[in-house]
């Protein structure tokens, strides 16, 4: 195969022109230019493909190889290690959106700077290292869409609202029952207020109506002047706070009265 280059033979050192040229030589120098020129042309080649398609797999692995892998295969700064799958964990459970995210913007807190603090690769570049990582982790995009969180409707929405009515309809239909009292019933003081009752009611009830108290229970027992009196004692006993029942033992005296 035949090489050529253009060589401006002006703009040589006059010394060049005293050296011995042979048809040996001249071939050595051609290939020398020749292989000065290839690296340049294969660097230009490889940045024009990555621009083109940054997100094809050939340039997210020379990417990564160039660039994330000084922290991703170390473990530098507490960074992942690609060939580590457990400690990604965490990671695998968010989007491929996400993680382009992440790398591209960097995360607040950790070593992640924004394009891993190459600010000359483009967002496609980032992306398609990511990708090639996510290849290389086993990455599913369905497992991660499958457990991202839904977001919940807006304040006003119709789902909202529907959602706000039903569980009206059901307090509604169902409501909460009626808080139970707790407090222990004072019988001592229960006995004490009837008896004061009676004593402030201008003798209509006698002070010696004995009087019993057993959880709120009351029952009354005597002899009072007559059947107006029974009822009264009876009234009295009712109204006091804590009581839940009467039994009225009272007995009328006049049923012991005759003519």
């Amino acid at each position: 195969m035949q090489v050529r280059t253009a060589l401006n033979l002006h703009a040589l050192p006059a010394a060049w022109f005293r050296v011995a040229w042979s048809r040996a030589a001249l071939p050595r120098v051609v290939l020398s230019c020749a292989a000065l020129a290839v690296p340049a042309a294969s660097h230009a080649q490889a940045g024009g493909a990555t621009q083109a398609g940054g997100a094809t797999q050939a340039s997210g692995a020379s990417i990564y190889q160039a660039k994330c892998s000084l922290c991703h295969d170390s473990g530098a700064g507490a960074a992942p290690r690609l060939t580590h799958p457990e400690e990604w964990t965490a990671r695998l459970g968010q989007t491929r959106a996400a993680l382009h995210n992440v790398a591209v913007q960097g995360k607040q807190g950790t070593a992640m700077a924004a394009k891993g603090g190459f600010a000359e690769l483009s967002d496609a570049d980032v992306k398609a290292a990511v990708d090639f990582m996510l290849v290389k982790l086993d990455y599913k995009e369905g497992a991660a869409l499958a457990a991202a969180p839904v977001s919940a409707p807006a304040a006003g929405s119709a789902a909202n609202v529907a959602a706000a009515a039903a569980a009206a309809a059901a307090a509604v239909a169902s409501p909460a029952p009626a808080p139970s009292s707790t407090a222990p019933v004072d019988d001592a003081a229960i006995a004490e207020k009837i008896r004061a009752a009676y004593a402030a009611s201008n003798g209509a009830v006698s002070t010696r109506v004995q009087v019993e108290s057993s959880g709120g229970a009351v029952t009354l027992r005597g002899m009072v002047r007559d059947n107006q009196a029974v009822k009264r004692a009876e009234d009295l006993a009712r109204a006091v706070p804590g009581v839940k029942k009467v039994d009225n033992k009272l007995v009328s005296a006049a049923v012991f009265q005759w003519d």
